[in-house]
């Protein structure tokens, strides 16, 4: 980042900290040259491989969420026939319009995951703390949850 930073005639921020060439050399190791490597050190397969055992239904949800996600990404971030045809406004003769910037097409599956996420984490911390109605919270998340599901 302090090179990058460094680099931009316009960035304003505060001084990028120096790196000496061995701290330089460990975090290259670390999270590669051009920061690709996960800090995790693990893919997300391997991290969902790691805690699916810690759901109630074995990582059934989890697993299910993870493929949808990674589907879902893959097919709006690399270029395919989906992803060309998510964008493609109209086609006349040999003219085609396609819609750029942003939108709202993907906004309900962004918000299912929001939504499927936020539940994860409020529910792991009732557990923790042993907060009231675990199971009021439960039933209106699967309820919401259906109502994704079953949307027009």
């Amino acid at each position: 980042m302090g090179d990058t930073a460094r680099s931009l005639d316009w960035y304003e921020g505060p001084p990028p900290f120096e790196v000496s060439d061995e701290e330089r050399t460990e975090l290259t190791k670390l999270f590669g040259r051009w920061g690709e490597k996960p800090w995790t050190q693990r893919s997300s397969y391997e991290l969902r491989m790691e805690v699916q055992h810690m759901w109630d239904d074995g990582g059934e949800q989890l697993g299910y969420m993870y493929k949808l996600a990674l589907r879902e990404s893959n097919l709006i971030l690399h270029s395919s026939a989906w992803s060309v045809r998510r964008v493609l406004t109209r086609v006349e003769g040999t003219d085609a319009e396609f819609e750029g910037g942003p939108s709202r097409q993907f906004l309900y599956q962004a918000l299912l995951f929001l939504m499927w996420s936020f539940a994860q984490v409020v529910g792991l911390a009732m557990d923790h703390f042993e907060m009231p109605d675990r199971q009021g919270f439960t039933d209106t998340f699967e309820r919401a949850n259906e109502a994704f599901r079953e949307r027009p």
